[in-house]
């Protein structure tokens, strides 16, 4: 009996013991929209196009976000394709 109640504790405290979260997405791109006293910004973006596209021309700029992904945020970039050859047949 006692060892039930030691597996089922031990269980309780490894499952509820604290873990970041796994959800947060780094977006690298901002951008600003308006005037930066009285503008708004949005760092939502994957790609400097993906961004631009999105500015009024001549009503805003895009931008590298300027805060870096922590340890525990993923990258919305897809990873980049392998460079290595195949080797002929």
């Amino acid at each position: 009996m006692r060892t039930v109640i030691l597996a089922i504790a031990a269980l309780a405290v490894v499952e509820f013991t604290p873990r970041p979260s796994e959800a947060a997405i780094y977006y690298p791109w901002c951008a600003e929209y308006g005037t930066r006293s009285a503008g708004s910004y949005d760092c939502s973006y994957v790609t400097k196009s993906q961004c631009m596209a999105t500015v009024p021309v001549n009503e805003g700029h895009c931008f590298q976000n300027p805060k870096p992904p922590s340890a525990y945020e993923g990258s919305a970039v897809p990873p980049q394709p392998s460079q290595q050859r195949r080797p002929p047949r």
